[in-house]
């Protein structure tokens, strides 16, 4: 297998062809995608989650450059050679070289704390180690299989690791597995977050063949199975399992596609149904009074929440 298509698609990939018009995005001197603290503040609401006040400090995000390393392998698979060539050495370079090692794993933490998920900094997310074992794989199939197979073994490893133990983020019972993209008591259970995850164990079996990589794909699809309906409120998709929404992007251009995706990928015609359905949603102006009725009240309910927040960071 020398080429792979794939199948993810990021509402932001163009941002990685036109990062000079973005405004929290930029290249390091080496070509590494960093992210602005303005991102931050506008996705989570957290007015101190990095040292000092000013919006122009610039990160290193784990889950920004592996997605950019898959935007550039789409690229170059569509026949564009430079300059994705070099941004994604450089973005697998800072993979390669930045990982946590732990038990025989490669983890990705969280660079900072996110109170708004769960307290504590370190956590690892599911979805990171999903999309980046998704960037090694592809990886081996571009370049090298002695630098870059051991690197999807150690990050396949990390998905062992059961939520309760340092960096987990596996949350399994004898029904179901869990990958969490933010782990937390309760599991919120994200569902983009999760589906994103399992596409990189799809990815290293098709890299591999793996028989327990099989088994965990198969019980993860059965999870999926059992449960999507309960991310449908009869008129939206919900973000997660608690009492989130899926916002306008994420329901019609992650959502609906995911579906899709696993729907080829697996034969099971619930994704594609539930695909179908979901797609008419936007369509339905009915939905999507609905959709902005249920998504003010959310509103509402996440300042009482921030202004908590914002009290316990400057009292903690």
């Amino acid at each position: 297998m020398n080429k792979y298509e794939m199948k993810y698609y990021f509402p932001f990939e163009e941002d990685f062809r036109n990062i000079s018009k973005s405004r929290w995005l930029k290249y390091n001197d080496s070509g590494v995608i960093m992210s602005s603290r303005s991102k931050l503040r506008d996705n989570y609401k957290i007015p101190d989650a990095l040292p000092g006040n000013d919006d122009n400090v610039f990160y290193y995000h784990p889950v920004l450059i592996a997605q950019c390393c898959l935007a550039c392998y789409n690229l170059i698979m569509s026949g564009y050679s430079q300059p994705y060539e070099t941004t994604l050495q450089a973005n697998l370079k800072w993979l390669e070289t930045n990982g946590l090692n732990y038990k025989n794993s490669i983890l990705y933490p969280f660079p900072f704390d996110l109170p708004v998920f769960s307290p504590g900094s370190g956590r690892v997310s599911g979805m990171y180690q999903g999309q980046i074992l998704s960037c090694f794989v592809r990886a081996v199939l571009l370049y090298n299989k002695e630098t870059y197979l051991p690197l999807c073994d150690k990050v396949w490893n990390s998905f062992d690791i059961n939520i309760g133990e340092q960096y987990g983020f596996r949350d399994e019972d004898e029904n179901e597995l869990w990958f969490e993209e933010t782990p937390q008591n309760p599991p919120n259970h994200i569902l983009n977050g999760y589906i994103f995850a399992i596409w990189g164990i799809y990815d290293y079996i098709e890299l591999t063949g793996n028989p327990r990589a099989k088994e965990e794909w198969n019980k993860c699809i059965n999870t999926l199975k059992n449960n999507i309906s309960k991310y449908d409120t009869g008129f939206w998709s919900r973000y997660d399992l608690i009492d989130s929404l899926a916002s306008y992007t994420y329901h019609n251009r992650i959502h609906v596609h995911q579906l899709e995706i696993l729907a080829q990928m697996t034969g099971e015609e619930i994704f594609s149904f539930y695909a179908t359905k979901w797609k008419g949603y936007n369509s339905n102006p009915l939905c999507r009074i609905r959709k902005s009725y249920y998504s003010a009240r959310q509103v509402i309910r996440r300042k009482e929440v921030n202004k908590s927040l914002r009290k316990w960071l400057r009292y903690s």
